[in-house]
């Protein structure tokens, strides 16, 4: 995660433009004024470490994001969308504590295989770059396109990860949930069943 890209500054933002952009996102993002608790997480972390000239120093000189996020509050975010999400679309006769209890056991599944794939890519483009010599010396415009690609597969592999974790969290949270409620179990199959079939790729 790039936290200028996050709140929206370049890197040369002074904290004057940071607070402002920082103010900006939040009323954009904030789950009080109907936006995604997820975002508004990030936007939290982002400004947490810019705020910081020692953190946002350490980032500028190496990149390396030292808290990309934080988990907890990432998966309280994550789930609370999730029920948000589900209530708008799950039928009162299906439990819903066990219908998200699976379907995000179905998300961990399917991004863990998502990642594992991102991974194989990864290594195969390290090791084609390695393979492009430009003979004459100079920039190598092979791998600088291939960097490129390094660069985003990273990116997108972090934040594969910490979805996995917020996720698998988020399953850990639900244990203290029952429902009460009269469930139609053949319901709730049907509905879980429907999601497989759709690739199970969202609530």
């Amino acid at each position: 995660m790039n936290p200028y890209e996050v709140l929206g500054v370049p890197r040369d933002a002074d904290q004057n433009d940071i607070k402002a952009a920082f103010r900006r996102m939040s009323r954009k993002h904030h789950p009080d004024k109907g936006g995604d608790p997820a975002e508004m997480a990030k936007v939290n972390v982002a400004y947490e470490m810019l705020s910081d000239p020692k953190r946002r120093a350490r980032y500028d000189a190496t990149g390396n994001f030292e808290r990309v996020v934080d988990i907890e509050t990432l998966s309280q975010a994550y789930l609370m969308q999730a029920i948000s999400d589900s209530l708008d679309k799950i039928p009162e006769n299906i439990n819903l504590v066990t219908f998200l209890r699976e379907a995000i056991a179905q998300q961990v599944r399917l991004g863990k295989q998502e990642v594992a794939s991102k991974r194989a890519k990864l290594e195969g483009l390290e090791k084609r770059r390695a393979k492009f010599v430009r003979k004459s010396g100079g920039d190598n415009l092979f791998s600088q396109v291939i960097d490129q690609k390094l660069v985003g597969l990273r990116a997108g592999l972090e934040q594969d990860d910490n979805t996995i974790m917020a996720a698998e969290r988020a399953l850990e949270i639900l244990v203290d949930y029952k429902f009460d409620g009269s469930s139609d179990p053949m319901a709730l199959q049907r509905m879980l069943f429907s999601r497989a079939v759709m690739g199970g790729t969202t609530l």
